[in-house]
C-alpha cells in the first residue's frame, strides 16, 4: 500500500462519517450530566473516556454499515453512491478502498472503543460493559448475518438503532459517570433516541428503489415514498411527547423543554418535502434531521449543566 497511514486514516474517517459523531457524543455527555443533575458523584475522567469510546464505537458501526450494504450491492445501486456525505460513502463504490481494508479500520475502532471501555470499567464495574456491549451487538447486526435485522425492515431496524443510540448510550454513559445504572437516564435516552432514528428513516428516502431491489425492507421502501412521508411525521411528534412527558414525570428538569428544538427542527425540514422532491431534497432532509439530531442532544446536555448549577 503506497499510500501513508494518515491518509488512508482520513479516508477511513470519511468511510465512517465522522462527522456525523456529534449526534452519540451529545448523547453520552447528556447521559453523565444527567446524574450530575440527580446529585451523583462524577467520575469525570470516565465520562470523557465514554465519550470518546461512543465516538469510535460509532466509526466502527457505521463502517460496519457500509461494509455490508456494499457487498449486498444496495450502495452500489443506490444514487448516493456518489456521495461522501451517506451511508454507502464513495470510498468503497469507487474502489478507493477494499472492503477488507475497510473492515480492518472497524475493527480497529471497536478495540479501541473497548479498551476505553475496560479502562472505566476499572473504576464503575465490569457491568458498565453490558450495555456497551449490547449496543455494539444491536449495531452490527443490523446489517450483517446471521440476524441483517434492518434488511428484514419494516421497522425493526428502527426499534433496533432506537434501543443502541438512546437508552443504552445515555444509560450506559449515566453508569460510566457515576458507578450506577440510571433507569431514569435510560428514559431520556428515549428522546434521544427518536432524534437519531429520524436520521435513519430520513435517509431511507434517498434510494428506496435500490433497497427494495436488494430485498433490503425499510419503511419507505415498503410504504412507498408518499405514505412514508405521511409516517415520518410522527418522529417529531414523538420526540416532542417523550421529552414533554419526561418533564412531567419529573424525570429531567424544565429547562430541558428547550430541546424541543430538535422536533421543531424535523418538522420544519418535513415541510420542505414531498414525494417528488427527488434525491437532492431528500439528502437535504437526512442532513437536517443529523442536525437535529445534535442540537437535541447538545441542548438536553446544557439544561441538565444549568438545571445543576443555577436552578434549585
Amino acid at each position: 500500500m503506497s499510500a501513508s497511514l494518515p491518509s488512508r486514516l482520513r479516508l477511513a474517517l470519511r468511510l465512517a462519517r465522522a462527522h456525523y459523531t456529534p449526534i452519540v457524543i451529545t448523547a453520552t455527555l447528556s447521559g453523565g450530566l444527567y446524574e450530575l443533575w440527580r446529585g451523583a458523584t462524577i467520575r469525570w475522567t470516565n465520562l470523557g473516556m465514554a465519550m470518546a469510546g461512543a465516538f469510535f464505537a460509532h466509526l466502527a458501526a457505521n463502517v460496519v454499515n457500509d461494509v455490508y450494504d456494499f457487498r449486498s450491492g444496495v450502495d452500489t445501486l443506490a444514487p448516493t453512491k456518489d456521495s461522501p456525505d451517506f451511508g454507502g460513502s464513495d470510498v468503497l463504490t469507487k474502489g478507493l478502498m477494499t472492503p477488507r481494508e475497510a473492515t480492518g479500520w472497524g475493527v480497529g475502532f471497536a478495540a479501541v472503543a473497548l479498551g476505553l471501555g475496560a479502562a472505566i470499567a476499572v473504576t464503575a464495574g465490569w457491568g458498565v460493559l453490558v450495555p456497551a456491549l449490547l449496543g455494539a451487538f444491536i449495531a452490527f447486526e443490523y446489517v450483517a448475518p446471521p440476524l441483517r435485522f434492518g434488511y428484514f425492515g419494516r421497522g425493526l431496524g428502527e426499534v433496533g438503532i432506537l434501543i443502541a443510540f438512546g437508552p443504552l448510550t445515555v444509560g450506559g454513559a449515566a453508569w460510566a459517570s457515576s458507578g450506577r445504572w440510571s433507569w431514569g437516564a435510560a428514559a431520556a435516552g428515549v428522546f434521544i433516541g427518536i432524534n437519531i432514528v429520524a436520521i435513519l428513516y430520513c435517509h431511507h428516502f434517498t434510494h428506496p428503489e435500490a433497497d427494495r431491489a436488494v430485498g433490503k425492507m425499510s419503511p419507505v421502501a415498503t410504504l412507498g415514498v408518499a405514505a412514508g412521508i405521511r409516517l415520518a411525521w410522527l418522529l417529531p411528534a414523538l420526540s416532542a411527547a417523550s421529552l414533554i412527558g419526561l418533564v412531567v414525570a419529573h424525570l429531567l428538569p424544565w429547562p430541558a423543554l428547550i430541546a424541543l428544538a430538535a422536533p421543531a427542527m424535523l418538522a420544519g425540514a418535513l415541510s420542505k418535502v414531498s414525494p417528488d422532491s427527488g434525491f437532492e431534497g431528500f439528502a437535504n432532509l437526512t442532513r437536517a434531521a443529523a442536525g437535529a439530531a445534535t442540537v437535541g442532544g447538545g441542548a438536553l446536555a446544557a439544561a441538565l449543566a444549568v438545571a445543576h448549577w443555577f436552578v434549585r
